[in-house]
């Protein structure tokens, strides 16, 4: 018996999507996944982001702030 899933995956974030996250410009996170510093998926010229990855991606470059 195979596990059908309850919800479908969430779905895959843009350019854009990542550059509001990010506060920055979608030519930033093109620049970003050119030299493949994020985590990205590409389909042909297509890039999209799992948001579980970017996520991720955001809590291992983030620098804490000393209190």
């Amino acid at each position: 018996m195979s596990s059908i899933p309850t919800q479908p995956p969430e779905a895959l974030w843009t350019v854009n999507d990542v550059a509001r996250i990010l506060r920055t410009s979608p030519n930033a996170v093109y620049k970003l996944a050119a030299k493949k510093r994020i985590p990205q998926i590409r389909f042909g010229r297509k890039i999209l982001f799992r948001p579980a990855e970017i996520r991720g991606w955001l809590d291992d470059h983030t620098i804490p702030l000393s209190g």
